[in-house]
């Protein structure tokens, strides 16, 4: 903070817009943002078509949960599916690939949802379909479902009847007397 009546150091806060020798007056404009998104949406659309038979949205992904202790109630999608879900699925790795099915080596674990999505999924797409015929899918094939429960480790203790007043134990045991 300058102290008193002194120049304001520093200040870059002024726009040049007019070119001059010091400034050559480059300030960045945004007139062509309705231009680049027709744009950008034509490139999709085109991108979509190039891709027909296959889906818009890439390729086919496994359901995960998301890691640490504060996430880990959360599924999303993860990277691919492992080798034992392909296999338990009846789907070899080239398959795998034709059909656009991601894979992912580093996992180990078969989950049971993600076999029953990869069923679903070799059940609904169509293999070398004609060109009349053919349907692109824009919406996710499987959709992904919810959050699991969360469980606690310690299993909990059988409840008791809520123990009696002092002074009603204490009347009792006078009319036992």
């Amino acid at each position: 903070m300058p102290s008193k009546n002194n120049v304001i150091q520093s200040v870059h806060l002024r726009k040049h817009w007019c070119a001059s020798a010091a400034h050559p007056g480059h300030v960045r404009t945004w007139f062509n943002q309705p231009a680049r998104k027709l744009r950008r949406r034509n490139a999709r659309l085109t991108k979509a078509r190039q891709l027909f038979p296959r889906p818009v949205d890439g390729s086919f992904r496994s359901v995960v949960h998301c890691p640490t202790q504060r996430y880990n109630m959360k599924v999303r999608e993860g990277r691919g599916f492992s080798l034992a879900e392909l296999k338990k699925a009846k789907i070899n790795e080239v398959e795998a690939k034709r059909l656009a099915i991601s894979i992912d080596h580093r996992r180990r674990t078969e989950r049971l949802e993600n076999i029953n999505r990869l069923k679903q999924y070799r059940a609904r797409i169509i293999i070398n379909p004609k060109q009349e015929e053919a349907i692109q899918l824009t919406v996710p094939v499987v959709k992904i479902t919810g959050t699991s429960k969360r469980t606690r480790a310690t299993n909990k203790p059988p409840r008791h009847p809520k123990p009696l007043h002092p002074r009603k134990v204490f009347e009792k045991k006078e009319e036992k007397k």
